[in-house]
């Protein structure tokens, strides 16, 4: 702390600011990098940037925010630079809440990022998951999990790689570069939902996580009823109701909101909000799919893509808004809302889905997994109806005869797809 000693003495309002702030923010440096020489830098840096700011640092309403922003940015910016991800993948596992320091609206950034990655890993194909939980939470070395699964190591490295995969690609629309991207993954990795209504893991928030093969119902404090899909995270703060009724979705639900002008129904999810004042809608947001979609069924909605106000579109009856982040193009018509709620019957549609498409519902839905290669099937479209009791096998059996047949051999819950 010699490098401030000058500023000190010539900014005595500076230096009651570093005295009170340098502690929290160098300990915040040094949890995620592990290292005290780092965590006294990374301070040092972020304090020699405020000096020439005090419209920053002497109001009380925007300095928290700034100095968990630009601590954050120096923290991946060091990561990147030294290429150290895989040290931060495996150092930084267990550690959570990091932002419980800041501003409310960074804690809240940040929970919604820790519950994405939460729903990536519960949407993960079981075997996937059970690698990638082995190799995470308790720790195993890749030798350990393919002597403990009886599989070879090339195995459990790709689907260890496959897992970050799936990261990278549902993160990258909150963080600016892979390495942030890495860091969130570790720091998040400590979420392990169970099938109930649990505040334990996140104080001031409910959440709910459904797991496969069931659909629930949740009624949440104001009488609004949400039907949940297999595979899907909600989460909302123990104060709905109060001052809002926001509710952050990952997943799949129907919503059928009770009215209350004065506090709107709001659902986050992926990049964008829906808000309702009295109706009924579906929203699907699934972390391992392309598109975010959400049908009216009655009343009116308007759907806005976060932090755009003027990038909103208002709904009518029938309607469906569907934006594909591949192309990030929209589009908005007339739907059949039988068809899109046939999965609150427990039936199963696919209109216009690949062989590939298809597999990942089903994997979602029966946790499961399909092995095949990439290269096995086109972008053929297939239309598909499965009642309600439909068992997987009879599923199966249907798509292999009109994909022209496939071999399927079936050993644990992976199923192997061949020629």
């Amino acid at each position: 702390m010699i490098l401030f000693k000058q500023d000190l003495k010539l900014n005595e309002e500076f230096g009651k600011f570093f005295i009170e702030n340098y502690p929290r923010v160098k300990s915040f440096a040094k949890r995620i990098l592990m290292s005290e020489q780092d965590a006294e830098d990374i301070a040092q840096d972020v304090f020699l940037k405020l000096i020439d700011k005090p419209e920053i640092w002497k109001d009380e309403e925007k300095k928290n925010n700034y100095l968990y922003k630009i601590t954050k940015n120096h923290i991946f910016n060091l990561i990147k630079h030294r290429d150290i991800e895989r040290r931060y993948q495996e150092e930084l596992a267990q550690k959570n809440q990091v932002a419980e320091e800041f501003g409310l609206d960074d804690k809240l950034h940040a929970k919604e990022i820790e519950l994405i990655i939460a729903g990536v890993v519960e949407q993960m194909p079981e075997q996937r998951k059970k690698i990638f939980k082995m190799s995470r939470y308790e720790g195993k070395a890749n030798q350990q999990i393919a002597e403990s699964l009886n599989m070879s190591i090339r195995t459990v490295e790709r689907h260890l790689y496959l897992a970050l995969s799936d990261f990278k690609k549902n993160v990258k629309s909150f963080l600016p570069n892979a390495a942030a991207v890495i860091f969130i993954t570790a720091v998040s990795s400590a979420f392990i939902f169970t099938n109930r209504i649990s505040s334990s893991s996140a104080p001031g928030f409910i959440e709910y996580y459904s797991r496969a093969e069931q659909t629930d119902t949740l009624t949440l404090p104001d009488g609004s009823l949400i039907q949940v899909n297999s595979g899907t995270l909600v989460l909302y703060p123990e104060s709905y109701g109060k001052d809002t009724r926001t509710v952050y979705l990952y997943g799949e639900a129907n919503f059928k909101v009770q009215k209350n002008a004065n506090v709107p129904f709001i659902v986050k999810s992926r990049n964008f909000s829906v808000t309702a004042l009295g109706t009924e809608f579906n929203v699907a947001a699934y972390s391992d799919e392309s598109y975010f979609k959400t049908t009216l069924i009655t009343g009116s909605i308007k759907v806005q893509k976060n932090n755009c106000p003027s990038d909103s579109y208002i709904l009518t009856v029938n309607e469906q808004f569907v934006y594909n982040e591949i192309t990030e193009l929209h589009t908005i018509g007339l739907v059949d809302v039988f068809e899109t709620t046939a999965w609150q019957r427990g039936e199963l549609l696919f209109r216009g889905a690949t062989i590939g498409e298809i597999f990942s519902v089903l994997e979602r839905k029966y946790a499961v997994s399909f092995q095949y290669k990439s290269t096995m099937f086109n972008d053929d479209k297939y239309n598909f109806r499965f009642k309600k009791e439909s068992s997987l096998s009879d599923i199966i059996d249907v798509i292999k005869k009109a994909s022209e047949n496939f071999t399927c051999h079936k050993i644990g819950d992976s199923y192997y797809i061949s020629e």
